[in-house]
């Protein structure tokens, strides 16, 4: 009997000390409030968009995927609940990480077991157990500078969990003048969705990251569409060597009626080392999440590292401007594939 106790004893501590796998534990309830950043006073309607991803062990160390997405709003006293996902046992599931989003105020994106950090508790109230979270209303004249919040992740999306934050997003995105129609001009999109696609392969246009001259890095993508299944190329340029690298956009999936898009490159930007490679291909992955509308592409921009995916990516904000530059134009698919071949040449990735 002692030696199956401590056999058990073993397999648990084993199990909660690899990766972020654990014995046992509840995740949630999430209970927290939100207020003005001045006044201090409630803010009722806010979205409050609560993420989950799982770790998966492997060799080579693991990797993330999303996992869960779930959302509410806040009451008239600026309180939120979301339940969480309950008891976990022999768990890989991280704890939550949350999105406060209003349009018209500056959005809050932090794990919540960030909230005791020094660097955030000093912004973060308390009352009791619960959080209090103040966001900063934006004056009229800095609705240039505002900053879209995350997006969630697509799956969330296409399950329609997160429809309110979506919604919200939108409210912001015509705030800033990206839609200055009225709302019924989403709905003569999703009608004319059909109509709107172009037949044969088709360029959409090239489009380039903005404040370039602030930047370290020139991002510049190119987009062509043939019936509804888009196409891309992706270019990263580094203006302190002149070097630039270039990928085929994968997994690229857009939305005509929410404009929403998503896609993936892989990149190898220079050489890697660590304990367990020496000066090989790097291999790096980036991830867009955003919306196509009007000329503009907007949205988040996560760098991974394709060797160590259970490190946290790197992430931004990006705008991409669409440009003057001219295109090339293709009578097929086989034609681009062909054409794309030649242009990557070395400056590909290498994996």
């Amino acid at each position: 009997m002692k030696r199956i106790l401590l056999s058990i004893l073993s397999l648990v501590t084993l199990t909660f000390n690899v990766g972020c796998l654990y014995a046992i534990r509840y995740d949630g309830p999430y209970h927290g409030k939100v207020v003005d950043q001045e006044t201090r006073q409630p803010i009722e309607d806010v979205v409050v968009l609560g993420t989950w991803s799982v770790y998966h062990f492997n060799i080579a160390g693991g990797n993330h995927t999303d996992h869960d997405a779930r959302e509410t709003v806040t009451n008239k006293q600026g309180e939120f609940i979301i339940p969480g996902e309950g008891l976990r046992v022999l768990s890989s599931l991280e704890p939550m990480h949350v999105v406060i989003f209003k349009s018209g105020y500056k959005y809050e994106s932090l794990p919540w077991d960030s909230l005791k950090i020094a660097d955030i508790k000093d912004s973060i109230k308390w009352e009791g157990d619960v959080p209090i979270f103040p966001l900063r209303k934006f004056k009229t004249l800095a609705k240039i500078k505002r900053d879209l919040p995350p997006y969630p992740p697509g799956r969330a999306v296409r399950e329609n969990k997160v429809n309110r934050f979506m919604e919200e997003v939108e409210k912001e995105r015509r705030a800033q003048g990206f839609d200055v129609a009225s709302t019924t001009v989403a709905d003569s999109r999703r009608t004319n969705v059909k109509a709107s696609r172009p037949q044969g392969f088709t360029g959409l246009g090239h489009f380039s990251n903005e404040n370039t001259k602030d930047r370290q890095s020139l991002m510049q993508l190119t987009l062509w569409q043939e019936g509804t299944q888009m196409f891309g190329l992706f270019s990263f340029s580094d203006n302190i060597n002149g070097d630039t690298k270039m990928g085929l956009l994968e997994k690229i999936s857009f939305n005509a009626v929410t404009d929403y898009i998503v896609f993936s490159v892989k990149l190898s930007m220079g050489l890697h080392s660590c304990k367990i490679h020496n000066n090989v291909p790097s291999r790096d992955l980036y991830l867009f999440t955003g919306f196509m509308f009007n000329g503009t592409i907007s949205g988040t921009l996560k760098h991974a590292d394709g060797f160590h995916q259970d490190q946290v990516p790197m992430q931004e904000n990006i705008v991409f401007k669409k440009t003057e530059a001219i295109i090339g134009q293709y009578h097929s698919r086989e034609e681009w594939e062909a054409a794309m071949e030649g242009i990557i040449g070395f400056q590909g990735a290498r994996w």
